[in-house]
């Protein structure tokens, strides 16, 4: 009888001391604020500003890898002179090319560049041309702060109040 009541409390003893270790290493990880999962970015925004004359009435973005341009990003819309448009959730780490199509046919291209997880892009449709002579877009990171409080109502709706949700 002796025996069976000394094993068990040395058992649950053993176990405390497994439960204890497990949840210092935790407290250990979390001290630092800082989580690996949340702390790593995977996805990125990008910005395309029409600085043409012209009305943009395509848009596609695709890896530097693929063979097709895929979808217009604009679907049914248009990107009018000195609009903005973004694109959300774009996974970065990789390269992209893009090209704008405007309203007379004429082609904008960004052609192999890399869109990191630690910027956010904005991408300038502009009349100037690139060394090879084709119209092209410029490339230009800009700061976290602008971008979120750059807002832009194209709907009839009257806003009275905008939430600015953190980029993480």
């Amino acid at each position: 009888m002796i025996r069976q009541f000394t094993i068990v409390p040395a058992l649950l003893g053993i176990f405390a001391m497994i439960i204890s270790a497990c949840s210092a290493e935790e407290s250990a990880d979390s001290g630092s604020g800082k989580s690996n999962a949340a702390s790593e970015r995977t996805t990125t925004y990008v910005q395309y500003e029409n600085s043409t004359s012209e009305t943009i009435v395509n848009i596609f973005m695709s890896r530097s890898d693929y063979r097709y341009w895929g979808v217009d990003q604009l679907e049914e819309d248009v990107l009018p002179a000195g609009k903005k448009f973004t694109l959300t959730e774009i996974p970065c780490g990789i390269n992209y090319e893009t090209k704008a199509v405007a309203q007379s046919g004429d082609e904008y291209l960004l052609l192999d560049t890399l869109v990191s997880c630690e910027a956010i892009y904005r991408w300038r449709i502009t009349n100037s041309t690139s060394r090879t002579g084709r119209k092209a877009i410029e490339l230009e990171i800009i700061d976290k702060d602008e971008f979120s409080r750059e807002i832009e109502n194209y709907s009839s709706i009257n806003l009275k109040f905008t939430y600015k949700m953190p980029v993480i």
